[in-house]
């Protein structure tokens, strides 16, 4: 049974290049995406993904706010923040809120698949190069 995704970033560019990575994986299928971390939560509510991929800053609102929020309308999706951020304290942030891992998206190319496998596995995963910079 294939690995159901939902896709919440405001970089149409970063979206589709997650579509490229992953489209030739049988395993996972992206069931929704999304520009905005408000409509993350009603995806996330609608199609109960197995696991959410979600941005820390967006236009109008905060994928960080968001995260308590999904886990209380969808609690069997995990979250994985892909960020831009390489900031201990944005990872802290998104781990406190209830994120599943945290991702930075110049290491998506290399590490995606095995983020998605370790934290759908119910494990945490960190970046190394933001989990490095210092104790948790």
């Amino acid at each position: 049974m294939p690995i159901r995704l939902v896709v919440a970033d405001d970089h149409i560019e970063f979206r589709a290049d997650l579509h490229l990575l992953l489209k030739p994986q049988p395993l996972f299928v992206i069931e929704g995406e999304t520009d905005d971390a408000d409509e993350a939560v009603l995806l996330a509510q609608r199609l109960q993904p197995d696991l959410l991929l979600l941005d820390i800053r967006f236009k109008q609102s905060s994928g960080l706010n968001a995260i308590p929020l999904i886990r209380a309308v969808s609690p069997g999706t995990r979250i994985l923040m892909v960020s831009l951020q390489n900031d201990r304290r944005y990872l802290i942030r998104s781990v406190e809120a209830g994120a599943s891992g945290y991702l930075l998206k110049d290491e998506v190319g290399e590490l995606l698949l095995e983020a998605v496998e370790t934290v759908c596995q119910g494990k945490p995963f960190y970046s190394a190069r933001v989990y490095l910079h210092g104790p948790l």
